[in-house]
Parts: C-alpha cells; structure tokens; sequence
C-alpha cells in the first residue's frame, strides 16, 4: 500500500531539513501528540511545519504508521458493523422464538400437557406445595428447535414441566 492509495487527505507535514545523506524526508506529524507518525520529535528532526497532503509524505516509517492507523479503524469499523448485524440477527431469531412460543401456548398440544402436569400435581404448587397451582412452568426448553416444532413436541418432556402458583413463578424468574 501507498500513500497515494489511500483518498487524498490533507494533513501537517513535517519537510525535514536536508542533511549530510540528503534531501530531508517529508514526515507525516501529529500536531496533538508534537510528533511525527515515525515518533521524532521536533528537536530530533528539524525543517518546517506545512499543511499538504498526506500522499507527498515520503518518511516510509510515516507511511507505514499512518498505512496501520488506517488498517486499523477499518478493523474496528468491520467488527462493529459485524457486531451490529449478530446483534439484529440475534434480536430477530428472539422475536421469532416468542412469537412461535406464543403461538404454541394456545395449541391443544400444550392444553394437554398443561392439564397433565396439573394433574399430577394434584391442584397444588410443586414449588411451595401450599398454594393453588395455577401456572405450567418449563425447568428446561428444547434447545435448537421452535416453538411448537415436531422436535420441540417430541423433545418437551412432561419432567420439564412443573405445575405453580404465582408467586413460585415469579421468584422463579426473578433468580438468575
């Protein structure tokens, strides 16, 4: 990569003096740190402050530093922007979930399952065994399926059911 790759930037340069092995190289400086890209300080490298663009800057070390800077925010702006779609995908597949999990509530597949656990608990909370049983909840979902799925039917155990009142379920989903 070039300097002349990058888009034109404009940006202070720092045109060193000629020397004893030649013309002065034109550094790349930074004007908050008081250094050039390659780290001489003023003091270490002596000519003149000019703005211009970046691209005439011939200090390979400049060029090379400025060259990662740039790698850089453009990793950081791809991971970003990878994060940003796992995250939208994530959120999707939820609302997908729920929805399904919604729908599976009212199916006379659950109905039954749900009458069968309550029976079993005989009318009263498995948690506290003192309060009526009013709600079905699931110790464990099936993983890897929706909602309502064959697999999800075939995989929903009744042993992962358990029959609550309301206060049982909600501290239930109160703990971590």
């Amino acid at each position: 990569m070039n300097p002349s790759d990058f888009e034109p930037h404009t940006g202070t340069l720092l045109h060193g003096a000629p020397h004893q092995w030649g013309p002065g190289a034109i550094h790349l400086f930074d004007q908050e740190k008081g250094r050039t890209l390659c780290g001489k300080s003023r003091e270490d490298c002596p000519g003149r402050l000019a703005p211009g663009l970046l691209e005439d800057a011939t200090c390979k070390v400049c060029i090379r530093s400025l060259q990662t800077s740039i790698k850089r925010e453009q990793q950081a702006a791809e991971w970003e922007r990878q994060r940003r779609e796992a995250q939208a995908q994530r959120e999707e597949e939820s609302r997908q979930w729920w929805e399904a999990y919604e729908r599976y509530l009212i199916t006379p597949t659950w109905l039954e399952k749900r009458r069968l656990v309550m029976q079993r608990a005989g009318g009263l909370c498995e948690g506290c065994r003192k309060a009526r049983a009013i709600e079905v909840h699931h110790l464990r979902y099936p993983s890897g399926v929706l909602p309502g799925s064959a697999e999800w039917i075939r995989a929903e155990k009744l042993f992962d059911l358990v029959a609550l009142c309301a206060d049982c379920h909600k501290d239930l989903h109160s703990n971590p």
